[in-house]
Formats: structure tokens, sequence, C-alpha cells
């Protein structure tokens, strides 16, 4: 056999081999499951029943369906006595809503999906639910939406009503742990706290001034409450820093 015969037997040998499909290797790792994939849908029929059902007679009828807000659909459902949002780790955590009357506003999202907050509307009742998706799940009440500190290790809620009925009452701070929250100051702590803003209850967070000390403002809530007058309330800053126990003063955050 001549000599350009067997280099075309060879080159057709290599062609043939290159068609076939390489075999996987044994030891070559299973491609990994994004968190959207491995996160099965919550299912809230699998949450303890609420311990006081919903009760139409003295609260009237209630909104139907019960949903939450679309844009976060995907990881939160709930059946009307409560409400199931999966974790990080393809479980859930279950929170009762059986006397909610519904989820006003867009929720949001914080710590790249780890935290979603939700805002929620009862029969004189109002708040913010954060669902802490990491680890077994776990949820906070804040009152008005949570103000996360620049690194997100800390999470502050506040929030002060003339009715009393709001889902916080008072002056939060949270400290963001590998799983779950710690409660770095409780609420209410009114007269600790707000000890030295007498006269203006009603606040709200302006942002974090770095990781020790938050910007916030203060009117007189009858101000605030009379629809002629609101927008005219005075507004006085106030701050609170660590180093002076998160106490509440007038002034703002050290530059």
């Amino acid at each position: 056999m001549t000599a350009r015969r067997w280099m075309m037997i060879g080159m057709a040998a290599v062609l043939i081999a290159g068609c076939r499909e390489t075999p996987a290797r044994e030891d070559a790792p299973a491609p990994a499951e994004t968190p959207v994939a491995a996160a099965a849908r919550p299912d809230p029929g699998k949450c303890p029943p609420p311990p006081t059902p919903y009760d139409a007679e003295e609260f009237g009828a209630r909104p139907e369906p019960l949903a939450v807000p679309e844009s976060i659909g995907a990881i939160a459902v709930t059946d009307g006595d409560n409400l199931a949002v999966s974790t990080l780790a393809g479980g859930q955590v279950c929170h009762d809503v059986s006397w909610i009357l519904g989820f006003p506003g867009e929720a949001s999202t914080h710590g790249d999906g780890r935290f979603v907050a939700i805002g929620y509307g009862g029969y004189e009742a109002f708040g913010t639910l954060v669902f802490d998706r990491a680890g077994e799940g776990m949820v906070v009440d804040t009152g008005n939406p949570p103000v996360f500190s620049p690194s997100g290790r800390l999470m502050a809620g506040l929030q002060l009503s003339e009715s009393s009925y709001g889902g916080l009452e008072g002056f939060a701070i949270w400290r963001v742990e590998p799983r779950g929250l710690t409660e770095v100051l409780g609420a209410p702590e009114q007269e600790t706290v707000f000890g030295g803003a007498q006269g203006f209850t009603a606040f709200e967070i302006d942002g974090w001034r770095g990781e020790d000390c938050i910007d916030l403002h203060g009117s007189a809530l009858e101000d605030r409450t009379d629809a002629e007058t609101a927008d005219k309330a005075p507004r006085m800053p106030f701050f609170a820093a660590r180093n002076r126990g998160w106490r509440i003063a007038r002034g703002t955050c050290p530059a």
C-alpha cells in the first residue's frame, strides 16, 4: 500500500473520531442547580393552621382572593390563612395572615434576595413583614419598610402611629447574622430611646451614616395627621448613634 493511501486512511480516521461525542468523565461534577431551580414553590397548605380564623362578622367582608404582589409570586404564596415564603435552602417559612386584609403596594427585596419586605394592612393594623430566607427562615415586623446599613449587616425599623396599632410602634435595630437576625435594640423602648425627643412623635428614617449612626427627622403628630398642614409640618433633624446607645437626640450624625 502506498504512503499516499496510508495518509488518506489516517485522515479519514481522524475525521470520524472528531464527529463522535466525547464521553463524559465519571468524575466530572454535575451541573450546579441555580437557586431558582432548586427552590420548591412554597405551599401555605403545609403551614400550621391559624389559631383564630378571620371573623367576617367583626371585621367585615374580606377581599378575595388575598394575593401577594406579583413581583414575588414565585417565592411567596398565600391561601388567606398563611403566607408561605420559600427559603434559600429550598424550604419555606410561614406566617399567620388570617387577620390581614391585603398587601398594598409593591414588595421589595434586599441582600440579593435574602430578605423580602411586604407591607400589609388589616383591621386597624398595618406594618411591614420582613422575611429572612436564610437558614430555616424567620419573620420580623419593621413597621415602616426596613432600612439597611451600607454594609447590609444592620437593619433598622421605625414606626410610631397615633392609634398605636402599627406592627412595630417604636425603634428597633437587628444585626444580620449568617443565618437569621439578632435584635440589637428592641421596640418599644420609647421612654429610653425617645427621651430626647419630647413633643416630636412622628419619626422617619432618612438613612444610615456609615455603620454607627442613623439620621432621622421628626415632627409633631398632630401636624402630620392634619391633611391641611401635613406638607407644612415642621421637620426637626434627629439622629441615633451606636456610641449613645441608639438614643434618639436632636441634631445630625457627626460628619
